[in-house]
């Protein structure tokens, strides 16, 4: 290491223009004591800099090893540098390494970089000029390397030839380092891996975030012949070329066997794979939330591309494939698995709002297919929850629940068919809607189809095939779990192999009922985007509670709430405990409001509801974040729960309802409609009732009923003459109830 560091000419400096100054200030005074007493004030100073250890700017270039501390930050690169052969670099928390040119930083053949970090003190690496610094680049190194709690930003791998174009902030070559904490912001690359490029290596990404990478293809990472495990990270806004680019979030091609889990890839674009690009890898996908991405072409949320990915237990909402195919995902070739995900809300401009397979044999089990769109304004489309084209798929689509899914100008609302043969069991089929108005499933050309044991609106041939309203909890919020009077509870095969967990015959659809406690208890969190986000100012959010008594006898029930923060510290109780006499067969809801203080810490929270009868308990839970805390506390104090309360008393029996008399809310007919429809509900015993339409966004556009009607069966005209084509949601009010649909005006 070359170091360049006069102290004695720095010290000599300041020492002389402080002296300068006092000199002009007093000497026309005469005061030659005072001045006596600044010049020893002066030499104090001097005395109590040196023995502190004030940081001076140290000069690197060549090789380097050994320790870069804080007092010799910033390290100013002014040439390429490098760790050499067996040799360790170590740096320390609080260091900025600022490179003066477009520089390379490179870690050689088992050598070793250590750069420690500690939150809230991170090492920088950073520039001062637009041109960047040619990043980290590990080539066949120590595996001891580590990146932790450290900034890497305005990295550029945009100049040479070859390798030296891949990887804008971190390039991997055999090398497998420990990265943890990180942020990776700004940084891009002409070919490949906009924040890190992988070739034949296996590292750790923990906890880390990149921000604003671009590249050809990967614009946040690109993998290759690589087994990385990628956790906890956050990878948004990055770039792959709208052009040509693969995977706007991660890139995994060649028998890259990566893992990600838990990491949220959001707002990313490509022109395949506008979240993640699976290519000949089985790559596994879990517990992600992929959402707001964009591709150009194909595979907004995920491409994928032969071989057998796992995808399971993800959130993808919300992406869109603007020109063609699989606004969720797009698979093509082998057999992906695609399991237990929920997938809502996506669009394709052409064909497969959720989910498009070409010629491919996918396990598609366990998933929640809601809202999707497939086809536009500008192309119609086909298969608004799922399309299948050459797919002979040998698996059953088991346990799925498609609702609300649109083909818009095309055809099959949940599910299109083309030279495909599918076996379908176990699912619910409800309010998808296409060209032709309630088109659960269409079969287009060269197709079978057979369906056994599922719910299907307007019915469908096949053994134990039903076509009676499923009772989902709440469609307002997406809770498309069941409640207790749904006729597909324990309706489902009853071939033992499909029981559910609780050991009771399958339930149709995604999500089994479960039936171990007498007293069920629910949370539904007031939210269309599956999320909940706190600022740090503070907020709160909205829920429903829901205590179901399955049992045919009553039920002293104890029903409380609390929260688990981030360091796993549980809340006290933030509602009741409150006990509540339930009667067989009702169910007990309340509507709450859960403020978050800002003091709160920052994180991902958990919301638990607990219903115990005797010594069973039954417990549901859903997740929000709160983001940014700008105060200091351990935000124990402001977690106030207010709304519709529970009777504390013991013996109490509070605003129960017997699900047996909800009201029915009957979807339009027809659907889609130009310019009028019928809209029909029933009602059990009179009661006020207020039936109101509403734009996609939300606002009310009219209300229809608004009044005391009898029981039984009443219709009224809706008329969208003066209104444009789109999507219209109708909500029934009566009965303390609420439900609602979607309809589709096309004109």
């Amino acid at each position: 290491m070359k170091a360049q560091l006069d102290s004695y000419s720095e010290m000599r400096c300041i020492w002389m223009c402080l002296f300068s100054i006092k000199v002009e200030k007093h000497v026309n005074n005469n005061q030659e004591a005072q001045m006596k007493k600044y010049l020893f004030m002066l030499i104090a100073v001097t005395v109590c800099m040196t023995c502190v250890g004030v940081s001076y700017a140290t000069n690197v270039t060549g090789p380097v090893y050994g320790n870069w501390t804080s007092s010799g930050s910033p390290y100013n690169v002014i040439g390429n540098i490098n760790v050499p052969t067996d040799s360790t670099l170590t740096i320390a928390a609080g260091v900025d390494v600022i490179f003066q040119g477009y520089f390379k930083f490179m870690v050689d053949s088992n050598a070793t970089l250590l750069a420690c970090g500690v939150e809230g003190d991170s090492v920088t690496f950073t520039t001062v000029l637009d041109s960047g610094w040619h990043s980290i680049r590990y080539s066949n190194a120590s595996p001891a390397c580590s990146l932790l709690y450290c900034i890497l930003e305005n990295g550029r791998a945009t100049a040479g030839t070859g390798s030296d174009l891949n990887g804008g902030a971190i390039y991997c070559s055999n090398t497998d380092p420990y990265i943890s904490d990180c942020s990776i912001r700004f940084c891009s690359a002409s070919n490949n891996g906009g924040g890190i490029y992988l070739s034949y290596s296996d590292p750790w990404i923990i906890n880390t975030t990149i921000y604003e990478a671009a590249a050809t293809n990967g614009g946040g990472i690109y993998c290759t012949d690589s087994y990385p495990f990628i956790s906890h990270c956050d990878i948004n806004n990055c770039l792959a070329s709208t052009l040509v680019g693969w995977g706007g979030g991660i890139c995994c091609l060649s028998n890259s066997d990566a893992t990600i889990a838990e990491t949220k890839i959001n707002d990313n674009l490509a022109k395949l794979g506008g979240g993640i690009f699976i290519g000949d890898c089985n790559t596994t996908v879990a517990d992600c939330i992929i959402n707001e991405n964009w591709a150009v072409n194909s595979g907004g949320g995920i491409y994928c591309s032969g071989y057998s990915p796992f995808i399971y237990g993800n959130t993808i909402i919300e992406n869109i494939a603007y020109n063609l195919n699989g606004g969720g995902i797009y698979c093509t070739g082998f057999t992906p698995w695609i399991e237990a995900n929920i997938i809502s809300q996506n669009a394709a401009g052409v064909d497969g709002g959720g989910i498009y397979c070409s010629f491919a044999d996918p396990i598609i089990d366990f998933n929640e297919i809601a809202r999707n769109q497939a086809g536009s304004v500008v192309a119609a489309g086909n298969g608004g929850g799922l399309y299948c084209t050459g797919c002979p798929i040998t698996n059953s689509l088991n346990k799925n629940t498609f609702f609300g899914n649109l083909a818009f100008l095309g055809q099959g609302g949940g599910i299109y068919l083309t030279s495909s043969n599918i076996l379908v069991k176990n699912s619910i089929f409800w309010a998808n809607t296409d060209l032709a108005g309630f088109t659960q499933i269409m079969i287009g050309p060269a197709s079978t189809l057979i369906v056994t044991f599922s719910d299907l609106q307007g019915g469908w041939p096949g053994p134990g095939n039903i076509g009676l309203y499923p009772a989902f909890v709440d469609t307002n919020w997406n809770d498309y779990r069941l409640q207790w009077s749904s006729p597909c509870i324990d309706s489902g095969d009853p071939n033992p192999i499909y029981n559910d967990p609780d050991v009771t015959r399958a339930d149709m659809g995604c999500y089994f009922f479960e039936q171990f406690n007498p007293v069920r208890i629910l949370l539904t969190p007031h939210t269309t985007t599956y999320s909940i986000s706190i600022p740090a100012s503070g907020s709160s959010f909205n829920y429903t509670i829901w205590a179901t008594n399955i049992d045919t006898v009553t039920h002293l029930t104890n029903i409380w709430c609390d929260a688990t923060k981030p360091n796993s510290v549980v809340t006290p109780p933030l509602l009741g405990p409150v006990n509540v006499n339930i009667s067989g067969g009702v169910i007990v809801s309340r509507v709450r409001t859960q403020n978050v203080p800002p003091l709160a810490p920052v994180g991902t929270y958990t919301f638990n509801a607990y219903a115990v009868v005797g010594a069973n308990t039954s417990i549901d839970q859903f997740k929000f974040e709160k983001t940014i805390t700008h105060h200091a506390g351990d935000g124990s104090a402001g977690w106030t729960n207010w709304g519709e309360s529970f009777e504390a008393e013991s013996g109490s029996c509070v605003n129960q309802v017997d699900i047996s008399e909800m009201c029915h809310l009957n979807q339009n007919y027809p659907n889609p409609f130009n310019p009028t429809t019928v809209l029909s509900y029933k009602l059990q015993d009179a009661s006020l009732v207020k039936l109101s339409v509403y734009d996609i966004s939300g606002r009310l556009v009219t209300t229809l009923v608004n009044g005391w009607r009898d029981e039984g069966v009443h219709e009224v005209t809706f008329d969208g003459s003066g209104l444009s084509s789109g999507i219209y949601v109708y909500r029934l009010s009566a009965e303390g109830l609420t439900a609602s649909g979607k309809m589709v005006l096309v004109k």
